[in-house]
């Protein structure tokens, strides 16, 4: 969400989950090319809850890969901007309810408040629907931001994807914290786009476990956004 009070309708973010979902499977199937082509060996194909993991050659000797998830949030990216305005003027309201309680008018919305359960339910759909895994021991997270133009500056995006979908991953249970604990590094790159969008990609610790999340989304769900 940036600047603009217009949100994508529902066909809108169907179709452009479809079109990046196509696009990630190309990109798998490149990488699993340059996979193939070099001396390592892919895991073997584990049952339902396994994270993507397999094992590698490192000199004759077996390494576990660790376990890696994507999440795939067809949005244009939030700014800390907009973020920064937001939580002052959630700050006015809070000292507005308490001016009501002596006989003051008060503003009942809370539009900081509100953009965080916004992004807290794009995520947690998007995870059940993608099948994110879950990550008890943290994880390394790298996102990758698509933008229609260069008009937004880099450190405000970054700033405020990682703030709200982080905070949507623990909420959702991906992650146990957003904390040291939970993420364990961040790494961004920008890209300019057709359309917009996120994809973070969660790398747990060396010897981690994660298992999936995924889940059958229910259709009032996807309509509720």
């Amino acid at each position: 969400m940036g600047t603009t009070d217009e949100f994508p309708t529902t066909d809108q973010i169907i179709t452009e989950w479809q079109e990046l979902r196509a696009a990630n499977k190309r990109l798998r199937e490149a990488a699993r090319d340059v996979i193939e082509s070099t001396d390592c060996m892919p895991a073997a194909e584990g049952g339902r809850g396994e994270a993507e993991g397999g094992l590698r050659r490192d000199g004759g000797r077996a390494m576990t890969a660790p376990p890696t998830s994507r999440l795939i949030l067809p949005y244009e990216a939030p700014n800390l901007n907009d973020l920064i305005r937001m939580k002052a003027a959630s700050a006015y309201v809070r000292g507005q309810k308490s001016s009501a309680k002596h006989g003051k008018p008060g503003r009942s919305f809370d539009s900081y408040t509100s953009l965080k359960q916004e992004w807290a339910e794009r995520v947690k759909l998007h995870v059940l629907e993608q099948r994110v895994a879950t990550f008890p021991n943290g994880a390394h997270l790298s996102f990758e931001i698509h933008e229609k133009a260069r008009n937004r500056d880099p450190d405000n995006i970054v700033s405020g994807a990682h703030k709200l979908i982080i905070d949507g991953l623990v909420k959702c249970g991906v992650l146990p914290g957003d904390g040291w604990k939970g993420a364990l590094s961040l790494s961004d790159c920008w890209l300019v786009s057709e359309r917009p969008a996120v994809i973070v990609t969660l790398i747990g610790p060396g010897g981690g476990t994660a298992s999936h999340a995924g889940a059958k989304v229910p259709k009032s769900r996807k309509k509720a956004l």
